[in-house]
């Protein structure tokens, strides 16, 4: 069974080139900020998340 991260590259063509466009980046002083008065652990809240990256390690072999 392929893995997403094969999977999304075998579909990288159906993805709107612009798929990042609506994502909001924030300065590096301001996202440092927002991390101290968060106080989080979940890596989903960490401004360098990859869900591509987390589904793959999460699912290595493609199944629940």
């Amino acid at each position: 069974m392929s893995s997403i991260k094969e999977n999304n590259e075998n579909n990288e063509d159906l993805l709107p080139n612009d798929v990042n466009s609506d994502v909001i980046k924030f300065p590096p002083e301001l996202e440092n900020s927002i991390s101290e008065i968060l106080q989080t652990n979940d890596p989903i809240d960490n401004n360098n998340f990859n869900p591509i990256e987390y589904l793959n390690q999460m699912l290595p072999n493609g199944k629940f």
